[in-house]
């Protein structure tokens, strides 16, 4: 199988407090890997490092194979990876389908005096951002409110939108921080079908999740940690089983 993601000795220190202590792991291409722990435990800080908004203090990340270190974020996403948010992040004022297209406009091509003028190119690509936008919606399940201001949207439906405006980028990994956090039962099955599907598609997908029943239903590989450090590593069944990953976050029964 193919590693995506190569993370290679990696730390990170704030202020003298090591958050992350020589973790070493690697993604497969269309899997789908959690990771999972205390709260503290790291896993924010971890995606924020493989995102571009913390720089490591020590160690390698690979994404393809090429060095993702000392990149800012929008150099990240441009090299293929995509992110949401523990809080929603949209632009309220906006409606669902404004908010999809603004994180496709990524991809477009045409140039800034090209769109001032309004050239018939540029209106072409408007137009495939919007029917590409659209698709997006109903990939994620909310096509219906797509003319709705995203301020107006249940909790469940603006973390759908963010996933939906992450994806407008054509992200080869998407890195996901609590989609299921605030949902009630049915929209976190139906946040689960979602991540399925997208694994389904060919995208990589990481998954920084509290929700055991989802992390156990959806993932390929599980990563545990605790304190910074990896604690356990492997697929659910035997994450599941591990005596360690037991006492320190699923509980001693």
């Amino acid at each position: 199988m193919v590693a995506l993601l190569q993370v290679r000795d990696l730390n990170k220190r704030f202020s003298g407090v090591q958050a992350i202590f020589d973790l070493s792991f690697e993604v497969t291409q269309g899997s789908i890997t959690s990771i999972i722990g205390p709260n503290g435990a790291g896993k924010t800080t971890l995606i924020n490092m493989i995102s571009g908004f913390f720089r490591p203090s020590d160690g390698d990340i690979l994404f393809n194979g090429e060095p993702l270190s000392g990149l800012k974020p929008h150099q990240v996403a441009a090299r293929g990876i995509a992110r949401t948010f523990q809080t929603v992040e949209l632009f309220g004022r906006m409606t669902v389908l404004e908010n999809v297209m603004l994180g496709r406009h990524l991809k477009s091509r045409k140039g800034l005096i090209s769109a001032a003028f309004r050239l018939p190119g540029v209106l072409r690509e408007e137009m495939d951002i919007k029917t590409r936008s659209l698709s997006l919606l109903k990939t994620v399940g909310i096509a219906d409110y797509a003319q709705m201001k995203a301020a107006n949207l249940p909790l469940g439906e603006q973390k759908l939108l963010e996933v939906a405006r992450a994806l407008a980028s054509e992200p080869r990994l998407l890195l996901l921080d609590e989609p299921a956090a605030g949902l009630n039962e049915v929209e976190t099955q139906k946040a689960a079908e979602m991540i399925m599907g997208l694994s389904e598609r060919g995208i990589t997908v990481i998954l920084v999740e509290h929700d055991m029943k989802i992390v156990m239903s959806i993932s390929d590989e599980i990563l545990v940690l605790n304190y910074g450090a990896k604690i356990a590593e492997g697929p659910p069944a035997s994450i599941r089983k591990d005596p360690g990953v037991i006492k320190a976050y699923l509980g001693d029964e």
